[in-house]
């Protein structure tokens, strides 16, 4: 990626977009389910996430956008800017809330980053949360959001985690359910107590045995159990490192273009990476993002 000249990206950067909106609908119709998600598509023997394609081709295209195209009024800023994300997002939205949420969070970094007018980001605030309830009222209504349910249930489970529960009048099968419910939660925090300082070594994690995906989801729980504290800190660093690197390499960026794609990519993998440990460290509910 870094050997291919600038000018092909920005040329590629609204064909990109395009082919993903065209991905995401595909994956509607005829995507693979796995672990409870249609979020997947199969080509030529290739699995993969179209949202993986729509997170770096959104960037694309806002840096693109942002560059060539004269905004002087909002009415042009909700066409050519929010319309583009605000369709992303909603086909996300039914494989994966969290990863809904998360895109339209990197586009409002990008928008910060590209010094749009804040009234404009002001009233955009005001209409997506019109937008959400909307969408809330159309799931209630056709269920047509299925991961919807799912975000609910990960928000109410952990907050009632936070809580202590008296399972000693509850039936073993209740106790068994909320068990269950809390797995994921549970083992990786058994993961990080157990990594103590300097962790059990290369290897040599037990929790991975029992901890639903823990080489996705929770990897950041078992790079704990076996580096430790030292070694949590150190990956938790490196992350920053980029991020520092990533602001550096934008203030000296001399076009729009360059810039929001450094910074935009950048925020795709440093804030990704930040709600992935903020997960594992039990601070946040699950959202299922990888590091």
């Amino acid at each position: 990626c870094y050997k291919v000249p600038p000018k092909w990206y920005r040329r590629l950067s609204f064909l990109l977009y395009g082919i993903s909106v065209l991905l995401l609908v595909i994956t509607l119709v005829a995507g693979s389910s796995m672990n409870d998600a249609q979020r997947w598509l199969s080509i030529g023997g290739i699995q993969f996430q179209p949202a993986e394609i729509a997170k770096i081709a959104i960037v694309l295209y806002l840096a693109r956008a942002l560059e060539v195209m004269q905004i002087e009024t909002y009415k042009q800023f909700l066409i050519k800017i929010i319309a583009p994300i605000g369709v992303v997002c909603v086909l996300v939205l039914v494989g994966s809330v969290s990863a809904a949420m998360y895109m339209a969070l990197i586009c409002f970094v990008v928008l910060i980053i590209s010094g749009v007018n804040y009234s404009y980001i002001f009233k955009t605030a005001g209409i997506a949360m019109v937008g959400v309830i909307l969408l809330v009222l159309l799931h209630l209504a056709f269920h047509i959001f299925p991961r919807m349910d799912t975000a609910v249930e990960r928000f109410n489970r952990f907050f009632q985690s936070e809580q202590t529960v008296n399972t000693t009048t509850l039936s073993k099968a209740e106790q068994q359910r909320l068990a269950d419910e809390t797995l994921q939660a549970d083992m990786a925090q058994i993961a990080v107590k157990e990594g103590k300082l300097i962790g059990k070594g290369p290897g040599k994690s037990t929790q991975c045995y029992v901890l639903p995906h823990p080489y996705s989801d929770y990897i950041y729980s078992i790079i704990i159990e076996e580096y430790g504290l030292l070694g949590g800190v150190f990956v938790l660093f490196l992350y920053i490192w980029l991020f520092y690197r990533c602001v550096s390499i934008v203030r000296g960026c001399r076009t729009t273009f360059s810039a929001i794609t450094v910074g935009g990519l950048g925020g795709v993998i440093v804030i990704q990476a930040m709600l992935h440990l903020l997960v594992n460290g039990g601070i946040f509910p699950g959202t299922g993002h990888t590091l």
